[in-house]
């Protein structure tokens, strides 16, 4: 299990981490969705309230699909990372110390 990247979904404007396996995985497609159905992985979602691109509405199926699912709804709009990005870095570092175990060294 990796940490990966997905930012195919528009470009490089769109950023997306999800804890899975290494081999590829589209974002938001039907295997995308059937894999987070079927693996449950917890899930951190950080969006833009003011995204005109990619409404909120676009996070209702992993709210639905997924048990695991933190859900921040930041007042930015479509560049969230720019706009907010320290926010989004705390939601991240505090999402992953929740929910990763250390490694013994």
């Amino acid at each position: 299990m990796v940490l990966r990247r997905f930012s195919s979904w528009c470009g490089s404007a769109f950023n997306c981490f999800v804890i899975a396996p290494q081999k590829p995985l589209s974002f938001y497609n039907f295997a995308t969705q059937e894999y987070f159905r079927k693996y449950q992985p917890p899930t951190l979602i950080v969006w833009g309230k003011n995204d005109h691109i990619f409404p909120a509405e676009g996070t209702y199926p992993y709210q639905r699909d997924l048990n695991d699912v933190e859900f921040h709804l930041l007042d930015t709009g479509h560049f969230a990372l720019e706009e907010d990005g320290d926010a989004i870095a705390n939601h991240i570092t505090q999402f992953l110390a929740s929910r990763l175990q250390p490694i013994p060294v």
